[in-house]
Order: structure tokens, then sequence, then C-alpha cells
């Protein structure tokens, strides 16, 4: 634990470093969505931008440096469960839970191509089937967190069987990308003081969410995903998304492209609790 804490250590004020140097460019920039709105409403036509922007953005746009990913030291986050960022910023963190899945590759792609970065909640026994991707994701700058073994809901269960599934489940993503997840996150989000004493036996920081894409469920659209996020978002705000839902993956460039065009900056979880 203290080689990682080092490299912890080291990886953020590396981090920190890079977010010097980027404010002088230009590029640089649960709580359910029903329990808050901002009074600024974003119409349909601020998402037709940012779907135009979206567009726009061509291969020709600069890349973030293919490494991992810089990671916080969890200990001051543990104890509580995290829902936002503990102070006033400008950034906001993308998670991404559920997968791997067949529609990571794209997710990757999408945010390669607009120079972003998120969070993802990754489900141990679905990595087996997607180990490449996984391993991709994480050396090309993604944050990967545990999202337990097989999706089952730890809250109102044993301490030993919440212990089970997320060592299950950080096993296999050690073996996949040589790496310990920092975050957990507990299947639909419900959980319980067992489940965040199992977090904290593991040195992990239970990590839920402050606004909900509310994209899961039938009949949801890319449009509507899109709206609903950029009309609620604001500084701080940790946004729970689903990369199995293919509208998600639709919404994506525009999601981004109108946070940045709001003065918020997506990116993962580790970033947004790095001032």
């Amino acid at each position: 634990m203290s080689t990682r804490r080092a490299a912890w250590t080291a990886s953020v004020a590396a981090l920190l470093a890079c977010a010097v140097a980027a404010c002088s460019s230009p590029s640089a920039s649960s709580v359910e969505r029903a329990s808050r709105r901002t009074p600024h409403s974003v119409g349909n036509a601020a998402v037709r931008a940012a779907e135009a922007a979206a567009s726009a953005m061509t291969s020709a746009s600069v890349r973030p440096t293919g490494s991992p990913a810089a990671e916080i030291d969890p200990a001051p986050f543990l104890g509580r469960p995290l829902k936002r960022a503990p102070f006033a910023t400008r950034k906001v963190a993308l998670t991404l839970d559920d997968g791997p899945s067949r529609n990571t590759a794209e997710v990757l792609s999408i945010f390669e191509r607009l120079n972003a970065r998120c969070t993802f909640f990754f489900v141990g026994g679905r990595v087996r089937g997607y180990r490449s991707v996984a391993k991709q994701a994480y050396e090309t700058g993604f944050e990967i967190g545990n999202h337990t073994w097989d999706h089952q809901e730890i809250h109102e269960t044993p301490l030993a069987f919440d212990l089970k599934e997320i060592d299950r489940c950080q096993a296999e993503l050690v073996e996949v990308t040589g790496h310990e997840a920092v975050f957990v996150r507990p299947p639909t989000g419900h959980w319980d003081d067992a489940t965040l004493r199992a977090a904290g036996e593991r040195g992990m920081v239970l990590a839920l969410w402050s606004l909900h894409g509310q994209d899961t469920g039938p009949g949801t659209h890319a449009r509507t995903i899109t709206s609903g996020v950029l009309r609620s978002a604001r500084g701080g705000d940790v946004i729970l998304l689903h990369e199995t839902n293919p509208e998600t993956v639709k919404a994506l460039p525009a999601i981004i492209e109108g946070l940045r065009a709001k003065g918020l900056e997506p990116v993962t979880l580790s970033e947004l609790l790095t001032r």
C-alpha cells in the first residue's frame, strides 16, 4: 500500500503541474436530477449547438498523453460517501457505469477525439470478456473504478458478502491493468453502514453521484439525456451515465461540448478532487 500511495503522490504532483500549464491554454476551460434545478435552462437550440460543435471536432484535435490517469490518495475521503467535490470548482466528473461492454471502444474513441477523460466503473465479471479494451482504457489515461464482481447490490447484505464482491472485482482489475481501483461504486447506488465499512477496510472511496443522467429504462433518447445533463450540471458535480445504453454513447459528444460551453470541464473523479 505504501508503494501505491507514493505513486499517487508523484502522480498528483505531475497532474498539478499540467493543470498550471493548461490554465494558459484556451482549450482548458444521489441527489437525483429532480432534487435541484439551475435557474438557467438549456433549450433545444443549445443542445443542437453543442451537437454541431462536437461534430465539427476532427482527428487533428490535441489529445491527452497516452498514459495512466493520476489518482488521489483516498485517505481524506474515507468514512463517508462521495457525491460531489467538497470545494468550489469549474470541473465536473463524468462517470460511466456497467462496462466494459461492446460500446466501450466507441466511448474511448469519443473521449479521445474530444480531448477529454472520464472514470469508468467496471463490473469485474464483465471485464473477462473485454480485457483488451479494459486495458486500453487504463493505459490511455482513463480512470477505472470498481463496480463489484457481478453487479449485485451490496446493501442490507453481510459485510463478508460486500467484501467478496469488491475483492473479486479488484482482483480482476489488477490482473488486467496491474492496478488497484481507488473508487468503488455500489450497484444502483444503494449502500448502508456495512457497504461503507467494506470500502473503508479496503482503503477505497465509496463513490456515488450528485447528478443522474436519467439514461436508464426504456424510451431514453440521446437528446433528452443531453438536455437533462446540461440543464442541471454545475461545478463539482459527479455525473452518472451508463455506457451500456447506445443512446448515452450517442449523447456523449454533445454532453462534453455542452459542458465546456457552460464553462465546465469534464474530468475523471480523481481530477475533480484535485484542487
